[in-house]
């Protein structure tokens, strides 16, 4: 586990998952974690990149909203799920939150950055 500093607070993880079925083990990785948050009132998509060949899953969430400080922050939440082989994903769990008048914002650029390390 990573945590964040520098004007956004939160936390990396990085884990294996075994999926129960092979079919879809990338979107049971992302159900299994973001199930009961999908399809809420916030601004939250899921969407595919390619890394070598394999087809990886990114669901992304974020709202604005106020913390107990009284500041208005974005609030983010990104789930990758990488296929690695038969049934096991490599998941990454990014969370935190920034100042919406920040000059510093977590963007989609995480995802090609922490993919980018990632080789087969």
């Amino acid at each position: 586990m990573l945590t964040h500093g520098g004007g956004v607070s939160g936390k990396t993880i990085v884990e294996p998952y075994f999926a129960g079925t092979e079919e879809t083990p990338c979107e049971e990785y992302i159900d299994h974690l973001a199930g009961s948050t999908r399809n809420n009132p916030h601004d939250d998509e899921t969407f595919t990149r390619d890394l070598n060949g394999r087809e990886v899953v990114i669901y992304k969430r974020t709202e604005n909203t106020v913390n107990a400080f009284g500041t208005e922050v974005c609030e983010f939440r990104y789930l990758f799920a990488v296929p690695v082989i038969e049934n096991v994903v490599l998941g990454f769990q990014v969370s935190g939150s920034y100042g919406t008048d920040n000059d510093l914002v977590y963007d989609d650029s995480v995802i090609d950055i922490l993919l980018s390390h990632i080789t087969f």
